[in-house]
């Protein structure tokens, strides 16, 4: 059975509910205390300097099949980059405990936002993500 909502469609959906729970997050750092700007601002920018541009090449280079493989390596890159980062900062007293799960996610949401604007306006129509077949 297939589904009637497009795959971009569907993209769409998630980018919306997530920049929801982001701004959900952000409203309780806002009434609790502070929020940790440079946590966002570092996350952001490194979602901003790296997602977009690294999608839009594998998008160019690689096709759809092996673009689902490559991003399943990718994800286990990144964690294990995150454990190994984690545990190396240990002994020179920068643990991750001061960071927030929650300013981690409004930070990728914010390096998001830059990359979904310049997708829809100024990347080639072939790298982006969900061209309407038809």
């Amino acid at each position: 059975m297939g589904s009637s909502v497009s795959l971009g469609q569907r993209h769409y959906v998630v980018s919306a509910l997530f920049g929801i729970a982001s701004h959900v997050y952000l409203y309780q750092f806002a009434h609790g205390g502070g929020v940790p700007w440079t946590t966002v601002a570092g996350v952001g920018i490194v979602v901003a300097a790296f997602s977009g541009p690294v999608m839009w090449v594998a998008r160019d280079r690689f096709p759809e099949r092996r673009r689902s493989r490559l991003t399943l390596a990718g994800y286990g890159i990144a964690l294990f980059l995150l454990l190994f980062i984690s545990q190396v900062s240990i002994p020179f007293d920068h643990s991750f405990s001061q960071l927030s799960p929650r300013a981690v996610i409004i930070g990728i949401f914010v390096g998001y936002l830059p990359v979904l604007i310049a997708e829809l306006t100024v990347v080639p129509e072939r790298l982006r993500p969900y061209q309407e077949q038809g």
